[in-house]
């Protein structure tokens, strides 16, 4: 490795992680020509979404406990918490020099979960990551101005053994039509599985349906499509698989087979961020994921625009062209305003085609602040700007890192709020935007940090705590366009994360519609259920106006 004043810094063992695993890692930290002064520092920090576990010093025989190997005379004090100044890296170890200097050539080794006195290890992050990054910080004269110091300490994270099997399929397919499969083997954290491969046998209450009877499974990113599926039935059904020698069973999402349709469901995501943002992973490995492995219809991506550079723009841009895929996967360009609660909160953008420019709310994590006077806050200002694009640009409030403060609307531009994502379940979001007298549909989404958009799962972040939502769009055609046409319209629903089929009119007019009546209302209803249907209730704002007698639990209401 080449040598720096800095120093350099290695990561040992240097091998696959199975996310969620107990282990031992040690960093090795050699001091360069520039040494470090007694008072200087030591920050290894990992980024945001990181949930590896957290270092303590007191129990030796606890886990994630860490110890240190230092030369003669050289005493380390330690600190672990999270501290945004270094954002997106924000789960830092601190290690002060104490006792004399260190100096060249000399060591200091880092041991994340330590053994030698009965401590199970450090447990791994539980969300898989081709590139885990330790970054390593000094501050060599202890001034505070720290650098970063050369050194391969980047591990992948993977998937571990199967826990169970995902499978779904179109939510409405017509008769005769050729469709797909989707399977995807999960861990027990939610991670697809690298390593599993299966004999997979197909059943459907459909007795007329084209399926194979048998399929071997083998994919290397965990998620496999089946095409050519037919169903010949008209009405709801499911399709059952069973992979007898592992001892896995599931059934699908339901689905409606009809014989014509004027809309399909099409399910997406369209909240989430890699590492243009605050998030794990890349750009293209994010899509990657939504497509192939979450297995969703669309996507978008909302990185938080305050951490996106200029060149991180004009990136993830190309990624998303790329991924656009019309009948296959369509995507969409946007990132995520992220001013404070006082100048509007937190807003996802969104943009029908490709758009040059980005305007943030500020550069405050950006080195690069030559275009800083294209910024826009409060949120009004945002309006103002777009407002020249309506049609064209959708602006959708949401709860996260500051949620959206609701004092601020623009009726044509926001005409979605989001409802549900990682962070949680926000009906008093949709309460306090009806009471306003706001007309908004709904969309749920991951918000997701950790690789997985479309199928994100709760690990130990202690801010994220709820699997993903997802969004059906009632749309004609899987196309970018018609996509768009159906949020702007606002035929759309939010789940938290199951296929859920939804049909809703009254007297006749579709989810989103506006219209008038001096006459008593029909609503005219249709709930197919991934399980037992609970409730169905009908509500004005927060008041239940009519609440569906539910005799049994079926799955069709």
């Amino acid at each position: 490795m080449k040598k720096s004043s800095l120093g350099w810094v290695e990561l040992k063992p240097h091998r696959k992680v199975v996310a969620g695993e107990y282990g031992t890692w040690r960093i090795i930290y050699t001091a360069g020509s520039k040494g470090i002064k007694k008072g200087g520092k030591l920050i290894i920090a990992q980024r945001w979404p990181c949930d590896w576990g957290e270092p303590q010093f007191s129990s030796p025989f606890s886990p994630d406990f860490l110890d240190f190997k230092t030369p003669t005379g050289v005493k380390i004090k330690p600190y672990y918490g999270r501290r945004s100044y270094i954002h997106p890296w924000d789960n830092a170890l601190y290690l002060t020099i104490d006792g004399r200097n260190l100096m060249e050539g000399e060591q200091i080794t880092i041991i994340y979960g330590d053994k030698k006195s009965g401590s199970p290890g450090s447990r791994a992050q539980t969300f898989i990551e081709t590139n885990h990054k330790f970054l390593v910080l000094i501050d060599t004269e202890g001034d505070g101005d720290f650098k970063r110091v050369p050194g391969k300490t980047s591990v992948q994270v993977i998937g571990g053994d199967i826990e169970r099997l995902i499978i779904t399929v179109p939510s409405v397919l017509l008769v005769g039509e050729e469709e797909y499969i989707h399977v995807r083997g999960e861990d027990i954290w939610g991670n697809p599985c690298p390593h599993y491969k299966g004999k997979l046998i197909f059943k459907s209450t459909d007795p007329r349906a084209s399926l194979p009877k048998e399929i071997y499974f083998r994919s290397k990113s965990g998620a496999q499509k089946f095409r050519g599926i037919v169903f010949n039935t008209p009405g709801v059904h499911k399709i059952f698989v069973e992979d007898v020698e592992n001892g896995l069973s599931s059934e699908s999402n339901p689905f409606l087979v009809m014989s014509c349709v004027d809309f399909k469901i099409f399910w997406g995501d369209l909240h989430g961020q890699a590492n243009v943002g605050c998030g794990a992973g890349t750009v293209e490995e994010y899509f990657a994921y939504l497509k192939n492995i979450a297995g969703v219809d669309f996507g978008a991506y909302q990185g938080n625009d305050n951490l996106i550079s200029s060149s991180g723009w004009i990136n993830q841009r190309k990624v998303i062209e790329k991924y656009n895929s019309p009948g296959e996967f369509v995507t969409f360009h946007g990132y995520e305003w992220s001013d404070v609660y006082d100048n509007g909160g937190h807003h996802n953008i969104y943009f029908l085609g490709d758009e040059k420019e980005i305007r943030r709310c500020n550069h405050k994590f950006i080195k690069d602040k030559s275009d800083k006077c294209m910024d826009l806050s409060p949120i009004t200002e945002v309006y103002k700007v777009y407002r020249s694009k309506i049609g064209k640009v959708l602006i959708v409030p949401h709860v996260g890192g500051e949620p959206a403060n609701l004092n601020f609307h623009d009726r044509e531009l926001e005409r979605l709020i989001e409802v549900h994502s990682t962070h949680g379940t926000f009906e008093w979001f949709i309460q306090d935007a009806l009471e306003r007298g706001y007309k908004v549909g709904f969309i749920a989404g991951s918000d997701d940090v950790m690789g997985r958009p479309g199928a994100s799962h709760p690990g130990y972040h202690y801010a994220r705590f709820v699997r993903n939502g997802l969004c059906a769009v009632f749309a004609k055609s899987l196309s970018r366009q018609d996509i768009w046409e159906a949020l702007l319209a606002r035929r759309t629903y939010a789940t938290t994360g199951p296929r859920i089929i939804i049909f809703f009119k009254a007297d006749g007019h579709f989810i989103g519609e506006e219209y008038t009546t001096s006459e008593p209302i029909t609503f005219t209803a249709r709930v197919i259920g991934t399980i037992g249907l609970e409730e169905v209730k009908i509500m004005r704002g927060p008041e239940t106006v009519f609440e569906y007698p539910m005799p049994e639990r079926r799955f069709d209401g």
